[in-house]
């Protein structure tokens, strides 16, 4: 029974049958003086032909910036994953919850807006309509003032999970 330590995923695995590793994939029986206790993480591992040494400061913060690279994508998956209700919306998650109720009340407002804006147009329609100096004066105003389409609540979420994948929720 021996040690070993896998060279590229750096898995740790203590009194196993050595014939089942391949030594080309694995370090036997590997010295872990130069890394352990000092540094238990191995994350933080070089690996050297059979040679373990603990990373400088500069290659750890290499380490950890890639680290935060993939946790920023990562929350900007979730956050697009959040906007799609599960089949057992138990699983949904607090977070899921409350991203899916903001994209519905930027929904409700939006449409609202348009609602009052084609309100709006429809008052100065009939003012502009109608006779006397009044009309003759609104007659330049143009026939639409504002883009009225409404949207689904299904393009509201792609709209908003688009700007969340491009990274400007993040910025």
């Amino acid at each position: 029974m021996a040690d070993v330590l896998n060279r590229t995923t750096k898995q740790y695995l203590q009194s196993v049958n050595t014939p089942a590793f391949d030594p080309l994939d694995w370090i036997i029986n590997p010295d872990l003086s130069g890394v352990l206790p000092q540094e238990p993480n191995s994350i933080y591992w070089n690996i050297a032909g059979d040679v373990v040494t603990e990373m400088t400061p500069v290659e750890k913060a290499v380490v950890n910036a890639a680290i935060e690279a993939a946790q920023t994508t990562n929350n900007q998956q979730d956050a697009i994953d959040a906007t799609t209700v599960p089949a057992d919306a138990s699983n949904a998650g607090l977070e899921g919850i409350q991203f899916r109720e903001i994209v519905e009340l930027f929904n409700k407002r939006d449409n609202y807006i348009i609602t009052r804006i084609l309100q709006i147009q429809s008052a100065l329609e009939t003012v502009q309509s109608t006779g006397g100096n009044a009309a003759n004066r609104l007659n330049t105003l143009p026939a639409n003032y504002l883009a009225t389409n409404t949207r689904t609540r299904a393009e509201a979420i792609t709209d908003y999970t688009d700007d969340i994948n491009a990274g400007n929720a993040d910025t």
